[in-house]
């Protein structure tokens, strides 16, 4: 038995069950520092590296975690995982046993094989009919919030989200009823364009009249492309080709832009909340400082001493002398992200582009390209 801080079993688990940790302060876990994670999202973050790829993560969790007004949390999830469905529980799901009458969550994640930009809608918050910033997945599936949604008074005297529950419906058979699914995937057949061969049909000797259609039907194909090439590059194959490459080659450079922005966006992110922790916690550790590093000073205040270093470590690893101030990190974050909206708007549109002209150049291929050596022509088709 050993703290989860301590676990390394990277790409390893079929499938995460678990109930986490709920707190405002952070596991000092080397690899996961830099984060700069409460300890609850923390065990998200650490528990999608140790499942394998296609691994389950089932976990319960405070409705904060899909309802924290931040979505940086979330987002890194998503581009690590599937969300496969969740279910929003009464606020007695756990009275009989924790004594606590609080809004939770159950979160199903399927891991990706690898790190992905994308930012589902089940990232941000909407807001519900009672005006409620709750997450847009509970407002887009509302069935699966297994109770009344409405109001409580907090002990601030404002109005609060809760779930009551019915009063008339047994919880167990409610999650019986309410398994998340996903979204059925598209078929084969259904995604994949065919492309004729006719030297296939010609080997399986299905006959003149199935050859006779296969080729009226490339013929069309290529009719449509021959008169994009016409009207767009004056009927030279040579220049369809070449914008061909360098659309690709100028996708790809938005895509390393966006990929850079991403990044600057999550030390960004990073840097703040280790701001944050360390003016919260740096009068506790001065006190500890003028205490002489007492022990029994350690062991009352071990969580903010810890914060403490985790966030100074932090600075030490980004090489800062001096503290940026908020305003500052502000100001370049809503910079840094509306320069990655822009390029994401440009990058879409230059993959419309570039499907169509990819497109065409293969319709045209057969009848215009230059004559290639069969063993490069099958290294470019091994290669797409």
């Amino acid at each position: 038995m050993a703290g989860f801080e301590t676990t390394d079993r990277r790409d390893f688990f079929d499938l995460a069950i678990g109930n986490v940790p709920f707190g405002q302060y952070q596991v000092n876990d080397r690899a996961y520092n830099k984060l700069g994670f409460s300890i609850h999202d923390y065990f998200f973050a650490k528990t999608l590296d140790q499942v394998r790829p296609g691994g389950v993560i089932a976990f319960v969790t405070s409705r904060y975690t899909m309802d924290k007004q931040s979505p940086d949390v979330r987002k890194y999830i998503a581009q690590r995982a599937e969300l496969l469905g969740a279910i929003r529980l009464p606020n007695n799901a756990f009275k009989a046993n924790a004594g606590t009458e609080v809004v939770s969550d159950i979160i199903f994640l399927q891991k990706r094989d690898r790190p992905v930009e994308i930012e589902p809608d089940w990232v941000h918050l909407g807001k519900n009919d009672d005006g409620f910033a709750i997450n847009q997945y509970f407002i887009d599936n509302p069935e699966m919030v297994l109770g009344r949604q409405t109001s409580e008074s907090t002990q601030y005297g404002r109005q609060d989200f809760t779930v009551e529950p019915y009063e008339d419906l047994d919880l167990g058979v409610q999650l019986k009823q309410h398994r998340p699914r996903k979204k059925r995937s598209a078929s084969l057949s259904e995604n994949i364009q065919r492309v004729i061969d006719l030297e296939t049909v010609r080997a399986r000797d299905k006959g003149i009249a199935y050859e006779r259609w296969a080729t009226n039907f490339n013929s069309k194909a290529a009719s449509k492309s021959l008169l994009y090439l016409q009207t767009s590059y004056g009927g030279s194959y040579e220049k369809l080709a070449q914008a061909a490459d360098e659309m690709s080659a100028h996708s790809r450079a938005l895509s390393g832009q966006m990929t850079a922005a991403q990044k600057r966006l999550e030390e960004i992110d990073v840097l703040r909340r280790h701001i944050l922790n360390y003016a919260h916690t740096r009068e506790v550790f001065q006190q500890y400082k003028a205490s002489g590093y007492s022990k029994k000073f350690l062991e009352e205040y071990r969580q903010e001493i810890e914060t403490h270093r985790a966030s100074k470590r932090a600075f030490n690893e980004l090489g800062l002398k001096k503290l940026p101030s908020k305003k500052t990190l502000d100001a370049e974050y809503s910079q840094v992200l509306a320069a990655k909206k822009s390029l994401y708007a440009a990058y879409c549109e230059e993959q419309r582009k570039l499907k169509e002209l990819l497109v065409h150049r293969e319709n045209l291929r057969p009848y215009l390209a230059p004559q290639e050596p069969q063993t490069q022509r099958r290294k470019e088709q091994d290669e797409r």
